[in-house]
């Protein structure tokens, strides 16, 4: 599409946004994908400097860089631009929360969901995150269970730590099972795969010594 339309900056931030989402979930899609979603934000702010779309696209390349501080301040300033999208709210809570920074992050990730309960789920991770840091298994799996994607192994990993936390470790097990059928290899690089997320590594610790329990000393791989 932006082959035929160069100047089509919509087109530009989407296709941004699907080599970050490659990059995220491994899929093979040519060389430094993110690189590749970071330039074509780029070009999607230059063609329309003031579009928020296309500096949400910005932020998400930037963070999978590593660059999270970046990130925020490009996100803060897309949300300037477009203050009633929720979609902001929620992807600046989600990435706050991944930082644990929980007053921030529990306080955009509720502003977006009583504006649109019927947000995308995908954002409820944050509070995922955020009760199991604090110790609310129960919690945590009423949050991820709400997000309902069965088709990614991510969905069932942070089933199986909550189950865990729990004590149901058969039902972990499962659920555990199911992310590496969905995802091979996953377990294999979980360190590694959950840093490239900017997740924090006292977050990423838990999350491990939780899953040690099912399966022990097979996700210190970096």
């Amino acid at each position: 599409m932006i082959a035929a339309e160069t100047s089509f900056s919509a087109g530009h931030a989407c296709l941004s946004l699907l080599y970050s989402n490659a990059a995220r979930f491994g899929y093979q899609v040519g060389p430094a994908p993110v690189d590749r979603a970071l330039s074509l934000a780029k070009e999607a702010i230059r063609l329309a400097p003031n579009s928020s779309h296309a500096l949400h696209a910005r932020a998400m390349a930037e963070w999978l860089l590593g660059r999270s501080e970046v990130a925020f301040a490009t996100l803060q300033v897309a949300r300037a631009l477009n203050p009633n999208d929720p979609a902001l709210s929620a992807e600046i809570g989600l990435r706050h929360a991944k930082r644990m920074n929980w007053d921030t992050a529990v306080s955009f990730l509720e502003e977006a969901y009583s504006c649109n309960s019927r947000h995308s789920g995908q954002y409820r991770m944050g509070l995922f995150f955020f009760h199991f840091w604090h110790g609310r298994p129960a919690e945590a799996l009423r949050e991820v269970s709400a997000i309902n994607t069965p088709g990614i192994g991510h969905f069932h990993l942070a089933h199986s730590a909550a189950l865990s936390e729990m004590g149901q470790i058969d039902d972990a097990r499962a659920s555990l099972t199911q992310a590496e059928l969905l995802s091979p290899g996953l377990l294999g690089r979980l360190v590694d795969n959950l840093t490239i997320r900017q997740i924090h590594p006292d977050l990423i610790a838990v999350i491990v010594r939780a899953l040690d329990r099912i399966n022990p000393r097979k996700f210190h791989a970096r």
